[in-house]
């Protein structure tokens, strides 16, 4: 836990702020507020004070110490989505460092890097060289791979796909994930060659609302075999039915929203690969009942609709998050559709497979071996059904990742 210095500023505009004017109530007085919060400060009471400090606003008694008082309650009690709150509100009534520190690992500790790269642009040089965390001009440097294998391995055969990746900031402080991923499969029906570039920005449009857009573009390098869709394999894969190259496109865009208990989504995505188009609505939720990110409790739902909007689908992907440890990360997530494949994860995740995936579990487990090291794994069951041919199969996929991050 890292904490943040210069409590003497506090002493010194607990005296200045005498001489404000605040609404008083039946039971609480401006004196009444102000010596019983820093008594609670003092004792290092936390939660009495963060309690204190929430009434006391309730009932209009709202300025700088209060809130300073009321976010650090909660900092201390790891409530730092909660503590975030009072912090951005004290910055408005006087924008200290003292304020400032404590909202920057607030963003820290609640994942919000981008949050708190674009709070330490307004720090000076000195303040920004005491920090315990240092911003450098790369997030992270990824690499990841993995197998999906077929329950029908005669008929449909196992495919492999790997990742690279990189998060870095530019001069100004905007964050951009750069992906390059390959994919490769050869079965009865068809052979694919598949290269994908995903770029993404995430710029903060103002406090706890951020824009995240995105372009992915899929080069797929395909033959089709000339066979017959009555029954799988043996069956001569020549000659060829057509062998074609071709360069899709998927845009998307996507609002996020924080809150001290709840994280909203909301935006949209357009799909163009071969001679589908596609598109998709979609807005997500999470749940944190701890007010930090040791439990998040959400999911994701879409609306989308192919090549035209007469027939539109609905697919959605109920997720939960919880940190084990200090160290380890469990997630889960269950997806269905009732629609064609779709696009997920603000155009990120694109399954552009020929059959459908009717539904999919996913769990993926993070260890963070140090600082700078982190390790992941993810295991999918995925149901599909071949719509050429209506039968069902299953894959299941398995993928395990490194990601180096610079301190």
């Amino acid at each position: 836990m890292y904490y943040c210095r210069n409590y003497s500023i506090l002493i010194i505009l607990y005296v200045c702020m005498f001489s404000l004017p605040l609404k008083a109530t039946d039971t609480l007085t401006w004196v009444s507020v102000e010596n019983t919060s820093y008594n609670y400060y003092m004792q290092g009471d936390w939660k009495n004070l963060g309690s204190f400090c929430d009434h006391a606003i309730a009932n209009g008694f709202d300025y700088y110490l209060i809130r300073v008082r009321a976010g650090i309650a909660w900092f201390e009690q790891k409530a730092y989505r909660k503590a975030t709150l009072h912090f951005e509100k004290a910055i408005e009534f006087n924008s200290t460092d003292f304020a400032k520190e404590y909202l920057y690992y607030c963003f820290i500790y609640t994942e919000r890097y981008e949050d708190a790269r674009y709070l330490s642009k307004s720090f000076d040089t000195l303040f920004l060289a005491s920090l315990i965390i240092k911003q450098k001009p790369i997030a992270f440097v990824g690499i990841e791979g993995g197998l999906k294998l077929s329950s029908e391995s005669k008929s449909y055969n196992n495919a492999l796909f790997g990742q690279i990746n990189l998060s870095h900031y530019l001069s100004g402080g905007m964050p951009l994930f750069h992906a390059l991923s390959y994919y490769s499969q050869d079965e009865w029906r068809f052979s694919v060659m598949q290269y994908q570039y995903y770029l993404q920005i995430k710029p903060t449009l103002k406090k706890n609302l951020q824009l995240s857009a995105a372009g992915h573009f899929v080069y797929s390098d395909v033959s089709i075999y000339d066979t017959v869709y009555v029954e799988p394999p043996p069956v001569k894969k020549e000659p060829y039915l057509t062998k074609t190259q071709t360069l899709g496109f998927i845009g998307s865009i996507r609002l996020n929203r924080h809150t001290p208990l709840f994280d909203y989504s909301i935006g949209s995505t357009g799909m163009l690969l071969d001679t589908a188009t596609q598109y998709q609505l979609n807005s997500g939720i999470s749940w944190f009942p701890f007010k930090n990110n040791r439990l998040a409790i959400g999911g994701n739902f879409y609306l989308h609709a192919l090549n035209d909007l007469t027939d539109i689908s609905i697919a959605y992907a109920p997720s939960v998050s919880a940190y084990l440890s200090n160290r380890f990360q469990l997630s889960a997530s269950y997806f269905t559709n009732n629609g064609y494949n779709i696009t997920e994860h603000n155009g990120y995740f694109v399954n552009n497979s020929v059959d459908r995936t009717s539904s999919r579990w996913l769990i993926t487990g993070t260890l963070a071996v140090s600082n700078k090291i982190h390790l992941y794994g993810s295991y999918v069951f995925e149901n599909k059904i071949a719509t050429s041919i209506n039968t069902l199969y299953n894959y299941q996929v398995l993928m395990i990742g490194i990601r180096l991050i610079p301190r």
